[in-house]
């Protein structure tokens, strides 16, 4: 009898060829490469699993040395996922990570999708979006800025005072050799 309950078990088990293809999954479930895909949005994007990683590297200039930036949102763990931004320029070996900066969506949106919000009622999307933000005292700005649109519980009060920021709407952008945190909108 027990030699029959192990051949039993001996069929019923796959190999280890058959197993290895079952872990390896095309749709991630955190991953917004079907979204982008389905919307026709051309971007380099990609996710790790394994470390909770929404990799936008390769897209965006933050220094203005005409190369492409590394953009990463780091999963921070848990049961509410939430992720941290980290910036690597292509002219610095630093690695820079922003921990006060959590998103729990860390989406793409574009500069038409901020317009269109009116940030009243504040917008759910987008949290994140990249582009030059003129502005009137830098209006042919060439360097790429960062929009983000963080938790109100991200930053304690301790950060907003040293930091002087009074909304949960910024912008970084990099500044002589750092970047500068501010609020988007005052």
């Amino acid at each position: 009898m027990l030699s029959f309950i192990l051949l039993a078990l001996n069929v019923r088990l796959p190999t280890f060829a058959q197993s290895e293809s079952i872990l390896k999954d095309t749709n991630l479930a955190n991953s917004y490469k079907s979204w982008f895909d389905s919307k026709k949005i051309s971007i380099k994007y990609s996710y790790i699993d394994s470390t909770q990683t929404h990799n936008y590297s390769g897209n965006w200039d933050f220094d203005g040395d005409y190369k492409s930036d590394s953009l990463y949102f780091i999963g921070k763990g848990g049961a509410h996922l939430y992720y941290y931004l980290r910036i690597q320029l292509s002219s610095e070996i630093k690695v820079r990570n922003f921990l006060f900066i959590e998103l729990d969506m860390p989406l793409l949106g574009s500069v038409n999708d901020l317009k269109n919000s009116n940030f009243y009622p504040p917008p759910v999307l987008p949290q994140f979006v990249v582009d030059k933000f003129p502005t009137t005292s830098d209006p042919y700005s060439f360097n790429d800025k960062i929009y983000v649109h963080i938790d109100k519980y991200s930053l304690t009060s301790a950060e907003r005072k040293k930091r002087n920021i009074h909304s949960t709407y910024l912008l970084l952008e990099y500044k002589k050799g750092n970047f500068v945190v501010k609020d988007f909108i005052k």
